[in-house]
């Protein structure tokens, strides 16, 4: 070696024992929030002013809290660490920018009370992953919440202790060997001990390549950001930076992404974007080479003259209209930007997100960019504008409002009228009393204060009523008398009721005779000081037509054979059909008919009378009696004049029914035979009289000086003609 060289190392190592031997002491205690020493927490100490972990003995508490480390001088960010759960849910405790020189007493820390979040890391065939770094993350700060050895263990299971708010937990798979897994993001908001279950990490592909200037010199700290093209929504991806090859290597889920590379402002390069990158394995783009641009930077204002942060900046090719991506290119807390543009003439647009190509937009159309440029942003003052809705009806009132300003709004000044006040952008507000309200809104913004007023706004007053009711019955004949029960509710002052038949009334709840058959629609309407509301039952009254009442008359009722009967149609009602019974066999459809009783007998006539309502009959029992004629008594005689002794055979010629006859031959003889022979013995003039009986009564035919006889006397001998019988 050579003797110089040796020399060298010898000062090296004596400056190196020097330094251990002049390691200064860090003291303190660790306790909980009731003050109970901490035993066996774990001490952790990062050089704030060189960066790594300084060389640190004796970095845990014993048993009272208390430590009395060794540590190099210097400043250092300090990390105490409980055991993680099951042991403790205490969260770690932090000291930033603290100077050690000498022996350096930090005093108490005190390690807040957490709770326990566990889980476990799976693959996308159930089987568990070990090594998955857990990192966990507060939603209202953005802070790492400090947790040390936060891994998945063999069987994939992990458990940290975490505050009580909302967080955002990353599984970061990258130190998982022989396997492309996605990192995972995950989000909880615990209150006591969660347990986040399975959580499956995916198998994705590797997504690498290297970014270059044009003349191919690598690119160091490129920015790769990776978006789902069709959404936009931005993947996870732990180290996507390039490093100082400017090489790159991400881990992504198969799909289609827009990836953006974004250099820092120092390289004066221009981002670049790749759109609609198809990922279904593994993949390399190559170098990717970015072009040199020129700086554009400046100040964004309000109208009022106050810089504003978080303005976002646009800029387009004025030519194409294409976009120029500008990463990291919001205003910062003093208004302030600077991006790398290419140079050109370009649309530039300052906006909040999601108000460029509004009022709200200040935009510098084909503004020429030849090198640095500075340009100043100046955002137009916004225009109150609101709507509402319902804007009228009964207290209590609810109307919600909404914002319709123009411009960039920062705060709301809500004046409803009636002497409450908000600062929603779009509250709701209920009306309490009856009247008309005027409502105002004074909108500050990037551009100052603006306020419109709108005069009787709101109208509140009495409700209407709510008409209602029911009635019974709902069907039958006419005429039909429906009674109505009114159900309305709220104030009412007048009602009108409409029954279809074009029959009204103003009564609480009437009775309606509906006298003409058909379907009736019922309308109640309510009026009140808060309007009016009409019920309406459509088809609610069915009204039938009645079954017709049958009825008749029929003279004569009574007489002998043959009898003509006019019978008299008295029935009423709507009537379509008629069918008369006569009780003797015969029918009849005519209105009014006649019929001939031609038999003797007791008759029963019936009178169906039919109709659209149904049917009726009339009957009347035994209503016609129809008797037998009375006989007409008629006679003759073979002879009527002749000497003693002298026969007469007599022909009885009488009609109608007869049921005997009775013959008084004028001699005081007589017969009941119908056609009797009478001897006449003795001289004289005789009157014979025939009466005959039948069902129909009696008759008599007398014959005066019908017969005459001759002498000889009665004592004579009787003479004959021959062949002649004489009784």
């Amino acid at each position: 070696m050579h003797p110089h060289l040796r020399a060298r190392l010898a000062a090296l190592s004596l400056i190196l024992l020097g330094s251990t031997l002049s390691a200064d002491t860090l003291t303190g205690r660790v306790v909980d929030v009731n003050g109970v020493g901490l035993a066996g927490i774990d001490i952790d100490a990062v050089s704030v002013s060189g960066g790594g972990n300084p060389h640190l003995t004796n970095d845990g508490t014993d048993a009272n809290g208390n430590f009395s480390a060794t540590i190099d001088p210097g400043l250092y960010r300090l990390t105490f660490y409980a055991a993680p759960p099951p042991a403790t849910t205490l969260l770690a405790g932090v000291l930033d920018n603290v100077v050690v020189s000498g022996v350096k007493n930090v005093g108490t820390i005190v390690l807040q009370p957490g709770v326990s979040l566990s889980g476990r890391t799976l693959d996308s065939a159930g089987l568990p992953l070990a090594g998955v770094k857990v990192v966990v993350k507060r939603d209202d700060t953005g802070a790492i919440v400090p947790m040390k050895n936060a891994t998945s263990n063999a069987f994939g299971n992990f458990a940290v202790a975490v505050p009580t708010t909302a967080l955002t937990i990353e599984l970061d798979p990258t130190a998982i060997v022989l396997r492309t897994l996605v990192p995972a993001r995950t989000s909880a908001t615990p209150s006591g001990a969660t347990n986040l279950g399975n959580l499956t990490l995916l198998d994705g592909f590797v997504l690498s390549g290297s970014v270059t200037n044009l003349s191919g010199v690598p690119i160091n700290g490129v920015d790769l950001d990776v978006l789902v093209s069709a959404t936009g929504e931005k993947l996870w991806t732990p180290g996507d930076r390039t490093s100082g090859l400017g090489a790159f290597t991400l881990r992504v889920p198969p799909g289609t992404y827009d990836v953006q590379f974004c250099p820092s402002l120092a390289t004066r390069l221009v981002a670049r974007e790749f759109k609609d990158q198809v990922v279904g394995a593994s993949m390399n783009t190559g170098a990717v080479a970015l072009a040199p641009g020129v700086q554009l930077s400046g100040r964004v204002f309000d109208a009022s003259g106050t810089p504003r942060p978080g303005v976002d900046l646009a800029v387009d090719l004025s030519s194409t209209g294409a976009s120029i991506l500008t990463c990291n290119d919001d205003t910062n807390a003093t208004g302030n930007y600077a991006v790398i543009v290419p140079a050109g003439t370009l649309d530039v647009s300052f906006a909040f997100p999601g108000r460029h190509g509004t009022s709200a937009a200040d935009l510098h159309a084909g503004f020429v960019v030849a090198g640095d440029t500075v340009l100043d942003g100046v955002l137009p003052a916004p225009t109150a504008l609101f709507a509402g809705a319902p804007l009228s009806g009964p207290a209590p009132l609810a109307v919600q409002f909404a914002d319709l300003s123009t411009g960039v709004v920062t705060s709301w000044l809500w004046n409803f009228g009636d002497g409450a006040t908000s600062t929603d952008a779009s509250p709701s507000h209920t009306y309490a009393l009856d009247g008309n309200y005027t409502v105002s809104l004074t909108v500050d913004g990037t551009g100052g204060a603006h306020t419109r007023t709108e005069p009787a706004f709101v109208s509140v007053g009495l409700a209407a009523p709510v008409a209602e009711f029911i009635g019974a019955p709902l069907s039958g004949t006419a005429p039909l008398v429906v009674a109505f029960a009114n159900q309305s509710s709220g104030t009412i002052s007048a009602h009108l009721w409409s029954f279809g038949d074009g029959a009204t009334s103003s009564d609480l709840s009437p009775s309606h005779p509906y006298t003409t058959p058909g379907t009736y629609t019922v309308a109640l309407t309510e009026t009140g000081p808060g309007g009016a509301s009409t019920r309406t039952r459509t088809d609610y009254i069915v009204v039938a037509h009645p079954a017709p009442v049958a009825e008749f008359l029929g003279a004569p009722l009574s007489g002998t054979a043959p009898l003509v009967v006019a019978f008299a149609n008295q029935s009423s009602g709507t009537i379509s059909a008629h069918l008369w019974s006569f009780g003797d066999g015969a029918t009849s459809s005519d209105l009014s008919p006649s019929h001939t009783y031609t038999t003797p007998g007791t008759y029963t006539v019936a009178l169906t009378e039919t109709g659209p309502g149904g049917a009726s009959t009339r009957t009347r029992t035994d209503y016609i009696v129809v008797a037998h004629p009375a006989p007409v008594a008629d006679f003759s005689a073979d002879v009527r004049r002749g000497k003693g002794w002298l026969p007469v055979r007599f022909t009885d010629l009488s009609s109608g029914p007869i049921a005997s006859w009775s013959w008084n031959f004028g001699d005081g003889t007589g017969s009941s035979g119908q056609n009797p022979v009478h001897i006449y013995r003795r001289p004289g003039v005789y009157t014979v009289t025939l009466t005959v009986t039948g069902p129909g009564g009696t008759d008599l035919e007398a014959r005066t000086g019908f017969v005459v006889v001759n002498g000889p006397s009665a004592s004579s001998t009787p003479t004959g003609t021959a062949g002649r019988t004489i009784p």
